[in-house]
């Protein structure tokens, strides 16, 4: 409180002095109130900064663009000299610096093992360190030299971590309470983002693999199919025309002249759809024609009807009861 001076001695009563003491009641009150006001005011900003910062971060699918993102979007909310964002190979059971934006020098440790240092700690335990002296805690791995204090949070996903964010100061005692508050309900929500960018770059690296076998699967698929109709069968004209839906067919149709008197011909269709049932296809094909050339050598025993009769032994010996194929020889 001020004092409020006088030169006549006695100046002021006891009734002064109440009223004084009762007015400074009146001010530490609304001092208090204020102080509260503006504490409440500056978390409702950081709440509604959170929220923006989930919704930005929430909408980035590209795992670099999103941690980069995550970088600049921290600076706002929590001053610091040194950031890394470490994302834990489950295989290898090392914490990966995947970003780090410093001021100073650009030194750094790339892997950090699973248990070891402030962040391994962190990750291992899933609980968040906050370090006001690194130089006091022999968990500490000095890296930089003139880091002073360390904030390491886990990033969860369902009580699973997948990595760490590192903060790292020169002062001492850099990071309060609050700080280490933001930065957990910042890690939970970026710890969600985060792992749904891992998720879409898996996804797409199995739908371009899986785009790059199909393609294989289609030109093997069509390099099987029947040559130029055979021109050794005497006063027939013979043409055929394969049109597949998709683009692996799972119908087939042949046109083959075992000897210079016989044509056969072919004509089936496989139960079920994709890779499967084109594969199907390309066996029940070639038992077609296999035992088909074999009529040549025996044609007492690979007759239309002794052909269809070892190729449905065969199919049925495969024990693929939820393919079947219907064929017109």
């Amino acid at each position: 409180m001020t004092p409020l001076p006088s030169d006549q001695p006695g100046a002021f009563s006891p009734q002064d002095e109440a009223l004084l003491r009762q007015f400074g009641a009146h001010v530490a009150v609304a001092l208090e109130n204020a102080q509260l006001f503006a504490s409440e005011r500056k978390l409702v900003e950081t709440l509604e900064m959170l929220a923006e910062i989930g919704r930005e971060v929430s909408s980035i699918l590209d795992l670099d663009q999103l941690l980069t993102k995550i970088a600049s979007l921290t600076k706002r909310i929590i001053g610091h000299r040194t950031f890394g964002i470490f994302l834990l190979n489950e295989e290898r059971q090392q914490l990966e610096l995947k970003l780090a934006v410093r001021y100073g020098d650009e030194t750094g440790l790339k892997e950090i093992p699973m248990g070891q240092g402030l962040v391994g700690w962190a990750a291992q335990h899933r609980e968040q360190v906050l370090v006001p002296d690194v130089s006091r805690d022999p968990r500490y791995i000095r890296v930089v030299q003139d880091v002073r204090s360390e904030l390491a949070t886990p990033l969860l996903v369902k009580d699973r971590c997948i990595g760490v964010f590192d903060l790292e100061s020169p002062d001492l005692d850099a990071f309060a309470k609050e700080h280490a508050e933001m930065l957990t309900l910042l890690a939970s929500q970026a710890a969600i983002a985060i792992e749904n960018a891992r998720l879409y770059e898996e996804i797409r690296r199995n739908e371009l693999r899986m785009e790059k076998e199909l393609r294989i699967a289609h030109r093997v698929q069509m390099a099987m199919q029947p040559g130029d109709p055979p021109a050794s069968v005497r006063g027939v004209d013979i043409a055929g025309r394969f049109a597949a839906a998709f683009e692996r067919g799972r119908d087939l149709h042949d046109l083959l002249a075992p000897d210079p008197n016989t044509l056969v011909v072919a004509v089936g269709d496989v139960s079920g759809k994709g890779v499967p049932a084109a594969l199907y296809g390309l066996f029940v094909a070639e038992l077609v024609r296999s035992r088909t050339v074999r009529r040549r050598y025996t044609p007492e025993r690979f007759s239309v009807a002794g052909v269809l009769e070892t190729m449905n032994r065969q199919l049925h010996e495969r024990q693929l009861e939820e393919y079947f194929c219907t064929l017109c020889y």
